[in-house]
């Protein structure tokens, strides 16, 4: 005889392509082909008795006043109980390059970033937020002054940013580029993503692994 399931748990990703992953493609299930999808297999395999339903709306090209602009719409109406926040990376390379397309500054980035979570709280009280750290997948030995060395130095900025929002609201955050650069003691940026920005599929896999570690207590 089959065991009851679980009540419900519903689980949200958003953020950018990374996030994304192909989700809005024809030929692309729901989850994309990305770590959304892979979380969403190992909380399958691993956690077989439990009812655990798993939304993706991450949109390719979104910066945080993207996320902020659409937060009501792609994540409060769906009433999920945990949510997990990438963005970021898109935010420092469009203020790097001065790019025209909607991004933040480092100040910017604060204030949106700070709106979105207030909202989340406010509108979401029992939800279980983590944030997830932006990262740039390199080694980081760049000549100084160099575009790689700023863009770099920029990201950990931006990184502190989350770090500071997160300890504000006693919130979860999941130390991605931290853990990229561990892994990157042993292999090249390459094994992970072609561009060092979009991961191949063993990035997936280890985005998926560390949320997986990260969010499980709360299955």
């Amino acid at each position: 005889m089959n065991e009851i399931l679980l009540s419900e748990k519903k689980i949200l990703f958003t953020g950018d392509s990374i996030t994304e992953a192909g989700r809005r493609h024809d030929l692309a299930s729901d989850l994309g082909w990305g770590f959304v999808q892979f979380f969403s297999d190992s909380v399958t395999i691993r956690n077989p008795d439990k009812n655990v339903s798993i939304i993706n709306t991450g949109i390719g090209g979104n910066s945080i006043k993207h996320l902020l602009t659409r937060c009501y719409d792609d994540v409060i109406e769906h009433d999920p109980d945990i949510v997990v926040i990438l963005i970021g990376i898109n935010d420092v390379i469009r203020f790097m390059d001065k790019s025209s397309g909607l991004h933040a500054n480092i100040e910017e980035f604060k204030k949106y970033y700070t709106e979105l979570i207030g909202e989340m709280k406010k509108t979401l009280p029992n939800c279980k937020l983590f944030l997830v750290e932006p990262f740039y997948l390199s080694r980081g030995k760049h000549v100084e002054g160099s575009y790689r060395n700023v863009l770099m130095i920029l990201l950990n900025e931006y990184i502190q940013v989350i770090r500071n929002i997160s300890a504000l609201y006693e919130i979860d955050v999941i130390p991605l580029n931290g853990y990229f650069n561990d892994l990157m003691k042993y292999k090249l940026s390459s094994d992970f993503s072609g561009d060092k920005v979009h991961p191949n599929r063993v990035g997936h896999f280890a985005i998926a692994e560390l949320i997986y570690d990260s969010v499980k207590k709360e299955l």
